[in-house]
């Protein structure tokens, strides 16, 4: 009986080590860039020094990835990890400081926080699976971010020069300035721009949900196919060109002039006292005014 009661203690003991989480620091060379997939949390901090700091628990450990490739951090999962590790996988913590970012690409199911501005020349992110980015400000002349799957994203800062391209299920609020912003949406993504954007350019085709709520812009060109919905009577535009087909609806607060075309069932709804420069509009589709 007594040898009984030991070998179960020492079964529980033995699970309960490798169960309990251990943190491991990572010594490797520099990096401006960071491709994660798996399952990770990362709390990315700006620092002069870079470093990586992960916990896991002591089984998982063996099995985790980090390292440099080509000036990108990769973190991963050994591709011959148990079935039943990763059936009952939790996320791996990771700590990463670095002094620049210039990419981020995350694929798997990975989540990314952070407080820090980084300030690189030109930036890209590319998002797939179930990752998100929360927190992020970039200042940059250019940045190019494809986000897929259930992806998410939260960016602040300016941008001179952006360029999305969404599919799948996305959700991105970006609240950065930009001279020139460029977006292609599909599929159910949710979009909510906020900055101060000079131009903006969007294409969106499916069921495209976008609210635009700035503190101006001078010049717009929306093109909206699908059930697809544009939203943004709360920032004034100087001139704005709009093209419906499908059931797309859009609503927009114009100034200056307002170029308009709907087919199919769309319905275009407008305030302000724009010039209306150019109208066509279908016998089943609506052109509005509204206060």
């Amino acid at each position: 009986m007594r040898k009984l009661l030991l070998f179960v203690l020492l079964a529980f003991t033995t699970t309960f080590a490798f169960t309990q989480n251990i943190k491991k620091e990572f010594t490797i060379s520099d990096f401006d860039g960071i491709d994660a997939s798996g399952v990770f949390k990362i709390e990315l901090i700006k620092s002069n020094e870079h470093g990586v700091t992960v916990e896991a628990s002591q089984e998982m450990m063996q099995f985790v990835i980090v390292k440099v490739v080509r000036g990108k951090l990769v973190l991963g999962l050994e591709p011959d990890i148990p079935r039943k590790l990763r059936n009952n996988q939790k996320p791996i913590i990771a700590t990463v400081r670095m002094n620049a970012l210039n990419s981020l690409e995350m694929s798997g199911v990975v989540s990314l926080h952070t407080t820090s501005s980084f300030t690189p020349d030109r930036f890209f992110a590319e998002l797939s699976g179930v990752t998100s980015v929360e927190g992020l400000s970039i200042d940059s002349k250019e940045a190019g971010i494809v986000l897929s799957g259930a992806s998410s994203i939260s960016l602040e800062g300016k941008i001179m020069d952006a360029k999305y391209e969404l599919s799948g299920a996305c959700k991105a609020f970006l609240g950065h300035t930009s001279e020139r912003l460029l977006m292609e949406a599909s599929g159910a993504s949710n979009i909510e721009l906020s900055g101060n954007i000079q131009f903006v350019g969007l294409s969106f085709s499916g069921a495209v949900n976008c609210g635009f709520n700035g503190s101006g812009c001078k010049e717009l060109k929306l093109e909206m196919s699908g059930a697809s919905n544009f939203k943004s009577l709360d920032n004034p535009i100087n001139e704005a060109s709009v093209k419906l087909s499908g059931v797309s609806n859009a609503s927009v607060y114009v100034t200056g002039s307002l170029t308009s075309e709907a087919s199919g069932g769309s319905n275009i709804k407008y305030k302000g006292n724009p010039e209306i420069k150019s109208l066509d509009i279908s016998s089943i589709s609506t052109f509005k005014k509204i206060n």
